[in-house]
């Protein structure tokens, strides 16, 4: 947010200098009407900048204890690793049956997934988190990627994002809840490869059973070469 808020102090000054000049010897009605062009001229700058830098931002899914907490920040420790999630108005707080909770019903020591934009290696700005410490032991939370998806059964291969040796098949049924980035009802034909997930699932002894699974990052695809110009004959 200050790399945001510093770009929008330099736009507006360097486009504010270049009509400066201009403006001192012009009469007030002109003035007005100039100075209304030059804010919306940075308006419009600065919408376009914001654009591409939420664009540029990673999306990440971080699973782990809360250790820590206060009005905007939750301390979580997972994988060896200790982050940060940062909480605004906008972050939606929900349990596994996707009801909405407060921010003071995550409480120190319990399990949750966090949804969100990367802003360092170990902070970011969450935009949804999922309490998944009430679950039963027979059902489990997973961060992880799609290596392999089953074009024959409605079946995926997870890798951990934990441990890139270790896969997982998880299977899918009419009861499976499939969200997708922008938080809409999605199906399996959604799900590729690559795909960065998170998912609860029940474990069992033949098979592991996907109950929730929400797309967090999708691929990027690369765009189409443009057709060459055909040549025309006279």
């Amino acid at each position: 947010m200050k790399k945001i808020f510093l770009l929008t102090i330099f736009l507006f000054s360097a486009t504010f200098s270049a009509r400066a000049a201009e403006q001192e010897s012009t009469p007030s009605s002109d003035l007005d009407s100039r100075m209304l062009e030059v804010r919306e001229a940075v308006e419009q700058i600065v919408g376009e900048k914001l654009e591409q830098l939420i664009s540029e931002q990673k999306k990440v899914g971080w699973l782990g204890i809360i250790t820590n907490k206060d009005n905007s920040t939750i301390t979580l420790e997972g994988n060896d690793k200790e982050r940060q999630l940062l909480f605004s108005d906008e972050t939606i707080i929900v349990d596994l049956k996707s009801q909405k909770l407060k921010l003071e019903e995550l409480t120190t020591g319990k399990k949750i997934v966090g949804l969100g934009y990367q802003q360092t290696e170990n902070i970011m700005e969450a935009k949804r988190v999922i309490l998944v410490d009430e679950i039963e032991t027979s059902k489990l939370p997973l961060l992880g990627t799609v290596s392999d998806k089953s074009q024959v059964e409605n079946l995926i291969v997870i890798t951990p994002i934990y441990d890139k040796d270790q896969t997982l098949e998880i299977t899918l049924n009419s009861k499976t809840e499939i969200i997708n980035q922008d938080n809409e009802k999605s199906n399996y034909n959604d799900l590729e490869k690559g795909q960065k997930i998170a998912v609860v699932y029940q474990a069992g002894e033949e098979e592991n059973t996907a109950l929730m699974i929400r797309i967090i990052e999708s691929v990027q695809k690369e765009p189409l070469p443009s057709p060459e110009p055909t040549a025309i004959s006279h």
